[in-house]
């Protein structure tokens, strides 16, 4: 062999293992550039899913404007018709009523300037030729109480009530004094011409300016129990 073809088969040879030697490298590059393709392929094959969270819209619920009722009491509902008195009272004739004439054996009793009749704890005022059958006068004095009168504590002190009027003991066996009804004293029962009236729902009974309220004792029986005045 001479020495050109010498060079020729070594320098095939030199390139042959060349190429051998750097086979896996070009395979790992080839590799490589494969997979940064595919990469970039399924890059951009995938969509992006943007999520939108929804606006949230905010509910105000507005209170409707109270409106306050105010609403009144009348201070006082009278009844218009008067119940009558019961038992005891109920033959006697009413407060403010008028008569022709006085029961026989009726006295004259002068006090403040007027002459009042007065029976058997019924009191006369003469108006013209007529006389009004009105509420004891305060300040009346008798020796003698009515016929039916009824004796009543308030505290330790005793009174004496009839049809209406309260009677006060006067000192050293004197008589008896019209007084003004006692807070707190109850009677057994109320004259004729009381009024119905009630405050605040509750009933009560108004006789001469004076309110009473029915209370029931521990027996279970009634009694109407001074609370006031006009």
């Amino acid at each position: 062999m001479n020495t050109t073809a010498k060079y020729i088969a070594l320098t095939l040879a030199l390139t042959g293992s060349f190429l051998l030697g750097n086979e896996p490298a070009a395979q790992a590059q080839h590799q490589n550039r494969d997979n940064r393709n595919t990469a970039v392929s399924r890059r951009s094959n995938r969509r992006d899913v943007v999520v939108r969270q929804p606006v949230r819209k905010e509910i105000v619920v507005r209170q409707p404007v109270r409106n306050t009722v105010v609403v009144r009491q009348p201070a006082r509902t009278t009844v218009v018709t008067r119940p009558v008195a019961r038992s005891r009272y109920s033959a006697l004739p009413a407060y403010r009523s008028r008569v022709s004439f006085v029961p026989a054996g009726a006295r004259a009793y002068p006090l403040g300037g007027v002459s009042y009749r007065y029976h058997n704890g019924l009191y006369y005022r003469p108006i013209g030729s007529s006389f009004e059958i009105v509420s004891a006068p305060i300040g009346f004095r008798l020796n003698v109480l009515p016929t039916g009168y009824s004796q009543i504590m308030v505290g330790p002190n005793p009174y004496y009530y009839y049809y209406g009027a309260f009677y006060q003991p006067l000192p050293y066996n004197a008589g008896y004094q019209v007084i003004a009804p006692p807070v707190g004293a109850r009677i057994p029962e109320l004259p004729n011409g009381y009024d119905q009236v009630y405050i605040d729902g509750i009933p009560y009974y108004v006789f001469d300016g004076i309110y009473y309220r029915a209370v029931v004792d521990n027996q279970g029986y009634t009694w109407y129990e001074v609370v006031g005045n006009r």
